[in-house]
Parts: C-alpha cells; structure tokens; sequence
C-alpha cells in the first residue's frame, strides 16, 4: 500500500470537534466563509450556521453578533477556551483557561439606545450594525479615522436644552465609548490575567471572531488533510470518508505510515 509522507496539521484538544456538526457541516461553513472578504468573514460564518443571509447576520450590533459566534463555538467545539498571551510587563506566555459561559452570563442584553448629558447638550447613542463596522474598517486606515467614524456613526442626534439641533462636544469621546459598552457588552471583551512570573495583573482582549475563525479554519485544514490521504489510499470518494466517524478515520489512518 502506498506510503506518503506528509506531514498531518496538528489538531489540539480544544480544536476537536463535537458530535453536533458532522464533518461536511464544518467544511461547508469553512468554505462559505473563506470566500467572504476577510472582514465580514466572521459575520459570514455566522450566517452560513444559522441559515440566515449575511445581511441580516451582519444588521445585529458587534456584540450579538460575536455572542452568536461563541454559541457556535460551544456547539462545535466545547465551553471552555484555552488561549495563550504574553505578559506586557515581563514578556512570560500565559496559558488563559475560561468559560464560554461565564462571559455570557455577565454581559447584559443590549439596548437599543442610550441617552448622555454632556456640557448641556443631549446626545442619543446607539450600538452601529456589524455590517457599518465592517465597512468603516475597509474604508478607513488610520486609528485615528476610524475612531472618529465611528464615533459618528454611534450619534444619532445631539440637541441643547431646548430640543435644538446641536453639535458634539470635541471631548465626548470617552464618554460614548463608555456607553457603547454598556450598550453593546459583547462588543469589546478583555479577560483579567495575573502574570505567575511577576504578578502583574493585565487584561487580554478576546476577539470571539478571529478565535472562532482559527478553529474552524484549523479543523477544516485537518480534515481535508484525512479526505486527501484516505482518498489516495483507499480510492474512496470525499462524502464516504467524511460520512466516517472521527475514531474510524483515524483507525484507517494509523494503518499506513502517513
């Protein structure tokens, strides 16, 4: 039987996949969502799981969306992620293990508007779509633009003390980005870290997109990696060895030298 030597993309414990999507699931949304542009690519994955089209995936704020992303990432994978970061005083990698549920459980549902007072004017706020988001991040190319864009897409009015048409006050900025997160609580997650090396106590953001994204872009490169040697091997075709559970297809695989 013929022996091949390439080499297997590695597949770690929190990359293996539940028995709630079957093989075939995980390479069609992989495939839907690899040929969306990389910034809606994660919104994109969203809609190819629930059935939905992208555009009404993509009308859902940033933080429902991403809330979306991590209830998939419970079906497909598991509840508890395990992501490595380095410390920013010491330098030291960290192991991060937490639950999914545990973010989910203390973010509050988003509103759907919000009202400030600032130097007597009234601004109304409101979280932007993720489809906005991805648009003002494909068009816009410095920090500094972009936090302005999107400053202005959050203002839905601002009035002074009779009602009248007003414009925001130069220095609301840490003020909206306040209420933005209390309007949208999923939208920009950090998990608190202590450095075992130094002490040092940090925050690391946790992106659910790019997170959700690497796994299933990790699982599906292993998968057509076992349909490539299986299919040469055996002559099967792709349906036959995906319709295989994961413990045959592996069984299969550890009777040649691969």
């Amino acid at each position: 039987m013929t022996s091949l030597n390439q080499k297997s993309p590695a597949l770690s414990n929190r990359h293996k996949l539940s028995q709630n999507f079957s093989a075939s699931d995980v390479l069609r949304l992989w495939e839907t969502a690899s040929a969306a542009p990389a910034v809606s690519r994660a919104t994109a994955l969203l809609a190819a799981a629930n059935g939905e089209d992208v555009a009404s995936t993509g009308a859902h704020s940033l933080g429902v969306r991403d809330r979306g992303l991590m209830e998939l990432r419970r079906q497909l994978v598991g509840e508890t992620v395990e992501a490595c970061t380095a410390c920013p005083q010491c330098g030291a990698q960290i192991e991060a293990c937490f639950p999914l549920a545990d973010l989910l459980a203390q973010s509050d549902a988003p509103l759907a508007t919000m009202a400030v007072d600032l130097h007597g004017k009234r601004l109304l706020l409101k979280a932007p779509s993720t489809s906005a988001l991805e648009q003002l991040t494909s068009g816009c190319h410095h920090e500094t633009e972009l936090r302005e864009a999107v400053i202005s897409l959050c203002v839905q009015s601002c009035t002074d003390t009779n009602g009248e048409p007003a414009v925001v006050p130069a220095d609301a900025d840490s003020v909206i980005a306040e209420a933005l997160e209390k309007l949208d609580p999923l939208a920009a997650i950090h998990i608190s870290l202590d450095c075992p090396d130094c002490t040092a106590g940090f925050e690391m953001p946790f992106d659910p997109a790019e997170f959700v994204w690497c796994e299933i872009s990790q699982a599906a490169e292993r998968l057509l990696w076992e349909v490539d040697q299986l299919a040469r091997l055996y002559h099967w075709p792709e349906a036959d060895i995906l319709a295989l559970s994961p413990r045959r297809r592996a069984a299969y695989l550890g009777m040649v030298q691969i």
